[in-house]
């Protein structure tokens, strides 16, 4: 019985290394790539809008929806309406802001005299290279005289979850412009036992076609989100603003600036598409919780329970091949066979019958020592990228000489060698060398087994994924 409840206590202190590993690994990835200008690896669709989300969940189960809609004209004559419709849920608190940038000096020269850069020519401004930089305070060659962008408010009309948007300022012919959409939604979440809430975000249906789409998912800073942590660092009331806006004075804030250039562009879960086609959405799907410990939980059982049926399978394989093998022993005399009991016909045990005379790679003994390795290696680890051991080293550090610390880092290095050879020597030491060989292939099998379930059971593509879906208009 203590057997079976210190395997058991390993298999949770694997679980938990993986859930907090996973956790380590989404808060240490670097800040996602900006779109890039230059970029020419979606050039399929010569005219079509960009998207671009911010959604952060929260834990009564509503999105916080924030999009930038970026408009091309490739019409002959301005447009100055535009029209989307919210799919797989209900919303509520829609604003909608044109936003107009200024113009942008793409040719200048430095007057010695004045010392400073005069413009000599302005340009339209690029809506889209310019979607996730610094668009909102172009120079003009002159330091004291800066052009602001502006965010006008547009004028809504709703049937049903259908919006049709007057836009402030119609978008010439061969132009582009830009919404900013904000809007809270109601009906993406699904909620389970334990606070387990899945969520399946759509992005706005519209009747034309999508060059491309990038949607960043966040959830509140004390909410847990599969596949790393909340990323939300910024917190502008689009809604205050669309309360007390007004629809004939253009609003130029630099706060609503920065809250814009970060739509998209931060989120502990990042999906693209491109070339969708009119009425089609993208769906993100994903899980978060209250708590990490709740968002893995079911991961955890699943671990345990591959885990488990693995080592009963090694068991029975193994007890149906030795009852295959000791069931009797069979002798041939005069051209007959004849069973007699395994007790006669073997010899007494002796220092030598403990040596494994083959390589057993389904021995039970072996793969224990096996999981007993991996169990080492991993809680080594885990201790190495601890708050502990980062104190420790800290105050180390600045007491102790640099010999102490080498010491220190070979001492680590011996630890980590008997946590690797440590068992399979111990089996070794009274089963041969072929016992060694066993047990040190059966931690690369396991190895390989605890990444394979730590990528699919605990890894973001577990449960988040992007799917393109055709609305019906």
């Amino acid at each position: 019985m203590k057997k079976i409840l210190l395997f058991l206590a390993s298999l949770v202190i694997i679980s938990l290394f993986f859930v907090n590993a996973n956790k380590a690994w989404g808060s240490s990835l670097p800040a996602p790539a900006p779109y890039n200008e230059n970029d020419t690896s979606t050039t399929g669709i010569l005219f079509g809008q960009e998207h671009s989300y911010s959604v952060v969940f929260r834990a009564n189960g509503e999105a916080v929806v924030t999009a930038r809609l970026i408009l091309h004209n490739s019409s002959d004559k301005p447009i100055n309406e535009a029209s989307f419709q919210v799919s797989g849920a209900t919303s509520q608190e829609m604003a909608v802001y044109q936003q107009i940038l200024p113009q942008r000096c793409t040719k200048q020269t430095y007057d010695e005299k004045a010392r400073a850069y005069t413009c000599q020519l302005l340009t339209d401004p690029d809506y889209s290279t310019t979607a996730y930089g610094n668009y909102y305070n172009y120079d003009y060659g002159n330091s004291s005289a800066q052009a602001e962008t502006y965010y006008s408010k547009a004028v809504i009309s709703q049937t049903g979850e259908l919006y049709r948007i007057t836009i402030p300022k119609p978008i010439d012919a061969n132009k582009s412009g830009a919404l900013i959409v904000s809007y809270i939604a109601k009906g993406y979440v699904k909620r389970s036992i334990g606070d387990l809430f899945t969520f399946e975000f759509k992005t706005l249906q519209v009747p034309e076609r999508i060059k491309k789409i990038r949607v960043a998912v966040n959830v509140d800073s004390d909410l847990a989100i599969r596949g790393g942590q909340s990323s939300v660092n910024y917190n502008f009331d689009f809604f205050g603003v669309s309360q007390g806006g007004s629809i004939s004075t253009p609003i130029a804030d630099p706060s609503l600036n920065r809250a814009v250039s970060y739509i998209g562009t931060q989120g502990a879960l990042l999906k693209t598409a491109s070339e969708l086609s009119p009425n089609e959405t993208f769906s993100v799907k994903g899980e978060y919780a209250k708590s990490g410990w709740r968002l893995y939980a079911g991961s955890v059982i699943w671990f345990i329970i591959v885990v488990v049926l693995i080592f009963l399978i090694i068991y029975f394989g193994q007890k149906l091949f030795a009852r295959k093998k000791s069931a009797t022993f069979i002798t041939e005399s005069s051209g007959s066979a004849t069973s007699i009991p395994l007790s006669q016909a073997m010899p007494m045990p002796s220092a030598e019958s403990d040596k494994d005379s083959s390589i057993k790679l389904f021995s039970l003994r072996n793969n224990v020592a096996g999981f007993i390795s991996v169990v080492l290696v991993i809680l080594m680890t885990w201790f190495l990228n601890s708050s502990l051991f980062n104190t420790m080293t800290h105050l180390l550090g600045n007491q102790v000489g640099g010999l102490l610390l080498v010491l220190g880092v070979i001492l680590i290095g011996l630890i980590y060698i008997f946590c690797i050879f440590g068992p399979a020597t111990i089996v070794a030491s009274k089963h041969g060398w072929r016992a060694f060989i066993a047990v040190m292939i059966s931690v690369v099998f396991w190895l390989i087994i605890g990444m394979v379930l730590a990528t699919v059971l605990f890894g973001s593509g577990a449960v988040s994924s992007g799917t393109l879906n055709y609305e019906t208009p």
